[in-house]
């Protein structure tokens, strides 16, 4: 089907805040006019669940629907493992539900950094987002360090334009009398933190939404036998009227906001992994390509000094050329992963540029100089040949610079949260260590007018395309010189797998 006539809605909460209970109530809510059809009818689930009930002389009955290789029912796990979407029938558009593994994964944050990349190249192949799901619990007083972390690390990647489409569902509100409650407080503060001056991320009546979906727990539960008292099945029955009614009114708004294109963030994901991938080489190889046309230059001056005699013109009639090379440097930290006290290894691997230099001799060394006029010539073709080189270097130098000059305004006029300009950071901080090692003070002054380039061409550089970013890419990987090493850097992007199940009635 076109992807155009479908409304995407994406679905992001912290692990344990009902997103997949949310999922099932929602297809019963659109399939069932009322509860007491719904429980006459055949239950409808389209992700396993599993709970404890307690009757009223506090005996306990387990609770169990469907099993998926995808979720997980055990107590204390993380239910969705991998992105899985749901194609739904609402009024006769077609909803799809795309429903992502809880951050704050209980397998601890590197399966969340995995959650996250897998997310943005799923949503990065879709024509566009209609809207983004916050889902949260009312009466959460903070916000835990890794869900302000993971939440903000999804935003970063978005398109400025998506602001709009971001909604909030507060699951389990029936407690709160169908209110945010104290998460209120916590969430207004952590999106004033986040304003910019033209980003601000809505949080008003017109995008907030309240419901309680243990209408569908009930469901379930009559299903496999449990039997509840009148009182309880009239309250079930107000939670569903109440969370039937709020849900579809959050499907017409969210049908009538103008989709945000995902184009952009393909684009925005691309830059920040490369910036993520090659920032500090980008550095490094600008750095290492100062100190090269310096060695250049300081063996200039060396062969214009060479004496009468021809031996030193011997010992130094040859190009210094500089060659780059990775250096890895890996290691491991014990982290809490901020869920449940849970302890997490992680590993590291840092990726440094190193550099040497080969000196390639001229051929006529070989064959006796017979003058001085002889000589001169040599020198000449040397130093002509090692001008060649470093205007090469220069001119990758420049290509870099630009593609760092794009990658950055890119994100500064896109990106849906602030973005630092690691490339001018990074670059001050090679400078100072430079000048604090005593450092050839002509290499300080070349780091210093690189970092006045990189102004100047940031200040030339406005409107960057998507365009532009592949263009920039491209160059990149082409240069003669260091063009292998972003090569091996960049990772294998993952493949995308479009695994919508279809669930309309008859669809």
């Amino acid at each position: 089907m076109p992807e155009k006539e479908i409304i995407n809605i994406l679905l992001l909460g912290e692990t344990g805040v009902g997103k997949s209970t949310a999922v099932n109530a929602i297809a019963n809510y659109l399939t069932y006019q009322e509860l007491d059809q719904a429980s006459k009818g055949k239950l409808l689930y389209l992700i396993p669940a599993k709970f404890s009930l307690f009757d009223s002389n506090l005996a306990e009955k387990s609770i169990r629907i469907g099993e998926s290789p995808n979720e997980s029912t055990e107590p204390g796990e993380s239910s969705t493992k991998n992105i899985q979407s749901y194609l739904l029938n609402y009024n006769g558009t077609k909803i799809r539900l795309i429903d992502t593994p809880g951050i704050g994964d209980t397998r601890g944050m590197i399966y969340d950094q995995e959650n996250t990349e897998k997310l943005l190249s799923f949503i990065g192949e879709l024509d566009h987002l209609n809207g983004i799901c916050i889902l949260l619990k009312p009466n959460n007083s903070r916000f835990s360090v890794l869900f302000n972390y993971c939440l903000k690390h999804i935003l970063l990647r978005l398109d400025r334009r998506a602001q709009a489409n971001i909604v909030f569902l507060f699951t389990n509100t029936r407690s709160s009398f169908y209110t945010p409650g104290d998460t209120y407080l916590p969430l207004k503060t952590m999106l004033d933190d986040m304003k910019r001056k033209d980003f601000v991320i809505p949080f008003n009546n017109s995008n907030t939404f309240c419901v309680d979906n243990e209408s569908f727990r009930y469901l379930a539960a009559k299903s496999d036998g449990f039997n509840f008292d009148e009182n309880d099945v009239e309250e079930f029955k107000r939670s569903w009227d109440k969370s039937a009614d709020v849900s579809k009114r959050m499907f017409d708004y969210i049908i009538n906001l103008a989709p945000a294109p995902m184009k952009g963030v393909i684009s925005i994901n691309e830059s920040r992994r490369l910036i993520g991938r090659l920032g500090k080489s980008i550095i490094q190889l600008l750095t290492l390509q100062q100190k090269a046309i310096l060695t250049l230059t300081n063996h200039e001056a060396s062969l214009w000094a060479t004496q009468d005699t021809f031996q030193d013109l011997l010992a130094k009639a040859y190009v210094p050329v500089t060659h780059y090379a990775r250096s890895e440097k890996s290691w491991n930290t014990k982290t809490d992963s901020g869920y449940r006290h849970s302890w997490t290894i992680t590993n590291y691997t840092e990726v440094t540029v190193v550099s040497y230099v080969t000196n390639v001799p001229d051929i006529s060394v070989k064959t006796a100089i017979a003058s001085k006029q002889e000589a001169l010539e040599v020198i000449r073709r040397i130093i002509n040949q090692m001008n060649s080189l470093k205007n090469d270097y220069e001119n990758e130098s420049k290509i870099i610079l630009e593609a760092a000059v794009r990658f950055t305004m890119f994100l500064e006029e896109n990106a849906l949260l602030n973005y630092q300009d690691v490339f001018e950071n990074y670059l001050g901080q090679l400078m100072r260590e430079e000048r604090t090692a005593d450092a050839n003070q002509k290499l300080v002054e070349n780091l210093e007018d690189v970092i006045v380039k990189y102004r100047q061409t940031k200040s030339k550089i406005k409107n960057v395309t998507p365009e532009n970013i592949d263009e920039s890419k491209g160059k990149l990987l082409q240069l003669k010189y260091s063009g292998n090493h972003f090569k091996e850097l960049l990772d294998k992007e993952i493949e995308f797998q479009d695994n919508t199940i279809d669930v309309r009635m008859g669809g």
